[in-house]
């Protein structure tokens, strides 16, 4: 898993930890030091490897924790 993709998915489990998730804006809006291109293609990733699911216009983190686990766990 990337940097970038570290940062995305730690964003999501720091920032919207209740069952209702984020929208994409919310999620994106709280990494201003990502680049949009970058981030839509982290999020992208982090889908399709089952990190992250979505509920309507909302995205969730499933509870699947990277292997090389170095994001603190909130």
């Amino acid at each position: 898993m990337s940097d970038t993709q570290q940062k995305v998915l730690h964003a999501l489990r720091a920032s919207f930890i209740d069952d209702t998730g984020a929208t994409g804006t919310e999620w994106q809006a709280s990494l201003p030091d990502v680049p949009e291109r970058s981030f839509y293609r982290a999020k992208k990733v982090l889908i399709e490897s089952g990190y992250i699911s979505t509920k309507g216009q909302r995205f969730l983190w499933t509870g699947k924790v990277p292997e090389c686990e170095s994001l603190p766990v909130t």
